[in-house]
């Protein structure tokens, strides 16, 4: 059956994890905010993760291998 689950994944890797989730044909959900951040004096508004280190998968595991999932580069584990 498929369903939404959560990735873990490595530090500051989660929009590399969802493009290699991507080219596996897997859907991915990744929710951006904008932030104000001052970077030498100057500020600039950058687009960041609203949860860090996380990352939304919807797939059914019984047709995608668990396995698969875990060894796409970016991802740690799948939260229990």
């Amino acid at each position: 059956m498929k369903a939404w689950y959560l990735l873990y994944c490595k530090p500051r890797s989660e929009a590399r994890a969802q493009q290699n989730l991507a080219l596996q044909n897997l859907e991915t959900y990744l929710p951006m905010v904008s932030e104000e951040k001052s970077q030498r004096g100057q500020k600039r508004i950058c687009r960041v993760p609203l949860f860090p280190n996380y990352l939304f998968i919807n797939f059914d595991p019984s047709q995608t291998s668990v396995k698969q999932v875990h060894s796409t580069r970016g991802v740690s584990r799948i939260v229990n």
